[in-house]
């Protein structure tokens, strides 16, 4: 690591993330990416385009014949797998997508797996149907967990205020850029 360089989670470092974005910027495909808990491959589908190869996982042996069962591209395919025990070698998956399934995961022992198999300049995506987020595996974990319930507070309060006042829920392009761009700024004060 160089020096002045700050340890990002999963390894990452800052140069790490500039090599990430330029290499991948000039057409580089990235390889591998893994939706873990994919249920019938709705999200698995939509990284086709963008990797060489995209696996979805889930628990369910019938959520899996359900995806198996509907047409998609040719890189991808589908395992029966738990979230905490995926199949992958060490530090060769770029990205790990969790889609509305993360509840269902040991977050630790899930957490502790994301670590082994993603690469050091990968990537991990977690999403949810809830507000109610906190993180709890980084060194960061309180400032990350302070900083995203701030912003979803804000949206709460834009979205509360034209309720009450009937407007009809509109931002326009620069708040929105605005808004993420001091998100991304604060988060990446703190990891």
């Amino acid at each position: 690591m160089a020096k002045g360089e700050d340890k990002k989670p999963c390894g990452m470092t800052t140069t790490d993330t500039r090599h990430s974005h330029e290499t991948n910027t000039k057409g580089e495909p990235f390889m591998l990416a893994v939706d873990v808990g994919c249920g019938t491959g709705q999200s698995t589908r939509v990284l086709a385009p963008h990797f060489q190869k995209v696996v979805g996982v889930d628990i369910s042996e019938a959520q899996i014949g359900e995806a198996k069962e509907i047409s998609g591209p040719p890189n991808i395919s589908y395992f029966v797998c738990f979230a905490e025990n995926l199949p992958f070698n060490d530090a060769s998956v770029d990205l790990i997508l969790a889609s509305a399934a993360v509840h269902w995961f040991n977050i630790e022992k899930f957490m502790k797996e994301v670590n082994r198999v993603l690469k050091p300049t990968g990537c991990v995506a977690l999403m949810s149907y809830t507000t109610h987020i906190e993180f709890n595996t980084m060194d960061c974990a309180d400032k990350l967990s302070a900083i995203f319930n701030e912003a979803v507070d804000l949206l709460d309060n834009a979205i509360t205020l034209r309720v009450i006042n009937r407007a009809k829920l509109m931002f326009n392009p620069q708040q929105c850029s605005n808004f993420f761009e001091q998100l991304i700024h604060k988060m990446s004060a703190v990891v």
